[in-house]
């Protein structure tokens, strides 16, 4: 898979992007999904990266102690067993990802390209 690059602008913003396609950028923004399902504490939100065709990716938006990351990666695992679907209203929304699954108290690591959600501290 062509080598991704994210760029962080704030806590909930990220940019993505690939050096072979000049044109293209894929803004994500996270605070429309956290502010209207009201999410606090640690957790991981999991999506299928809508665009660009043939190059899409899951990501994971994870936050912890109030610091946030986002990851991209071809496949994933998860050890969690609470997970929770979010799905804003796409007519009252221009931002995406518009659909996330909520992995609440969960983190999320890179291990040869798979994603791992799993509990903290597990």
């Amino acid at each position: 898979m062509e080598q991704l690059e994210i760029r962080k602008y704030d806590r909930f913003k990220f940019s993505l992007s690939y050096q072979s396609i000049p044109d293209f950028i894929l803004r994500l923004n996270f605070e429309p999904i956290i502010e209207e399902f009201n999410l606090t504490g640690d957790y991981t939100l999991l999506h299928w990266q809508a665009k660009p065709r043939q190059l899409r990716r899951w990501g994971a938006f994870c936050h912890q102690q109030g610091i946030t990351q986002y990851h991209a990666f071809d496949r994933f695992t998860s050890v969690s067993s609470q997970q929770k679907g979010f799905q804003l209203d796409e007519s009252e929304t221009i931002f995406v990802p518009t659909a996330v699954i909520y992995y609440p108290g969960c983190t999320c690591s890179i291990d040869e390209g798979t994603g791992i959600i799993r509990p903290i501290g597990g």
